[in-house]
């Protein structure tokens, strides 16, 4: 029995080759360039459109299920607050449940009490949906501080926005390596990388100046300090 499946094996090697088989062209990424009437019309496009010439600004989204913990938001929240560049903040419907897991009237009830009108004019708080494809290519989108889902990494990869990988489960782990290590667009929180449970605002503070101020090429004080922050926080 073993000596015929040593001759099988060997036919088959010697004739796998001389079938006809189609071409095979490794293509993409794909991604949908032209916006549809509800993407046009949506609020948070006229709010980009709104801003000063030369703002700089770091989209925030991680997908339509990902969900951060009440203490990682607020840590989120206070990051931003405190390094005060401006944003785009795309909450997902889940990303409101509260502690009990039930969802409140307000969607961006789990935010910081008052966080969006201290952060007004500054940043968007936009619940449940924005349209994904048209807000990285907008003039002003200098960063991505994304979940790594694969449809968000194809567009941050299609229009070359530098990334803020923030994995939460599943493949978005192996795609945040990628990113960072092999194709050079993203940056990662030395605390995410290390698995601690929440990631602190001193962390989020120096990860976005680096990813604007350097990583995307602007321009900008503290850019090393800011590095060093990132290991010091997250060691």
């Amino acid at each position: 029995m073993t000596g015929h499946l040593v001759l099988a094996i060997a036919a088959f090697q010697e004739l796998s080759g001389q079938g006809v088989y189609p071409p095979v062209y490794p293509v993409g990424p794909f991604v949908r360039s032209c916006a549809d009437d509800a993407a046009a019309q949506h609020g948070c496009l006229c709010w980009l459109d709104d801003q000063p010439d030369g703002s700089v600004l770091l989209y925030i989204c991680f997908g339509s299920g990902g969900t951060l913990s009440v203490e990682q938001t607020a840590e989120l929240a206070a990051g931003l607050e405190a390094c005060g560049q401006r944003f785009l903040d795309k909450d997902s419907s889940a990303a409101y449940l509260d502690a009990a897991g039930h969802g409140g009237d307000d969607p961006l009830s789990f935010l910081p009490e008052g966080f969006t009108g201290r952060t007004k004019g500054v940043g968007l708080c936009v619940p449940h949906w924005v349209p994904q494809v048209e807000v990285p290519h907008h003039r002003t989108v200098g960063g991505f501080l994304s979940h790594c889902g694969w449809s968000s990494t194809l567009e941050a990869v299609d229009v070359g926005v530098p990334m803020l990988a923030w994995p939460l489960f599943a493949e978005q782990r192996m795609n945040a390596v990628m990113l960072e290590q092999r194709a050079g667009m993203a940056l990662r929180p030395a605390s995410a990388r290390d698995g601690c449970r929440v990631v602190p605002r001193e962390v989020v503070v120096a990860v976005v100046r680096e990813l604007i101020y350097i990583y995307g090429g602007g321009e900008g004080e503290g850019g090393e300090e800011e590095s060093e922050g990132n290991e010091e926080g997250g060691g």
